[in-house]
């Protein structure tokens, strides 16, 4: 009709890199009770395909998918710790960036998987690297996205200040950058289990553009 806006699909980008998927994926998704105390919702959970692995009782199974949506690795984070590990014969997480598949044109990039999680239940998408060193296959899949306005929100210490400067040294000139601040607290989880989502909302709102000259 001639009334009715143009809706075009958003391409699928041919993948840049050699993966190894998990075919048959081991997830029996289910809401996780520890993600849940961490401020992650049901519906959270759902929209990145959490659950369990019957081999792996005690841990949280979450995977991590390639740019087109198929899942290339599965982090195992223990329900009781900080332990965790990744899926055996699958494909390096350095090659992987978790969210890339679902990111949105503006988006937070983030150390972990809990503090991606944390910044979609503030409405806002999200991408984590796995640790606070952004490879160069990681770089290359950003550059590669839809991602035109990025938010650097590394860790609120040496290392995740360490990682939003190498970030913005490889994406200088690819998306606009905007810089962080969790003020006192150490991550955008942290965040939100002590001040809501209101307050991850304000500080994307109060967040200042990285100049790229």
């Amino acid at each position: 009709k001639p009334d009715e806006p143009i809706r075009l699909p958003t391409p699928k980008l041919r993948e840049p890199f050699r993966y190894t998927y998990i075919e048959d994926n081991p997830i029996v998704e289910a809401t996780s009770p520890y993600l849940l105390s961490r401020g992650i919702s049901a519906a959270t959970q759902s929209l990145y395909g959490v659950g369990y692995d019957e081999s792996h009782r005690g841990f949280t199974a979450i995977p991590w998918k390639s740019m087109s949506g198929r899942i290339a690795s599965i982090m195992y984070r223990s329900t009781r710790g900080k332990y965790f590990f990744y899926a055996e014969n699958a494909t390096p997480i350095k090659r992987l960036v978790f969210g890339i598949d679902i990111a949105e044109e503006t988006a937070i990039l983030v150390e972990g998987v809990i503090d991606a999680m944390s910044w979609q239940e503030a409405g806002h998408s999200a991408i984590a690297v796995g640790g606070a060193y952004l490879s160069r296959e990681q770089a290359e899949l950003i550059k590669r996205s839809g991602i035109r306005r990025l938010y650097l929100g590394g860790d609120n210490d040496e290392q995740g200040r360490k990682l939003n400067r190498q970030a913005a040294e490889e994406l200088r000139g690819y998306v606009e950058l905007f810089e962080v601040n969790y003020g006192i607290e150490k991550d955008a989880n942290d965040v939100l289990r002590h001040n809501g989502v209101r307050e991850l909302q304000a500080i994307i709102d109060r967040s200042s553009p990285i100049q790229t000259v």
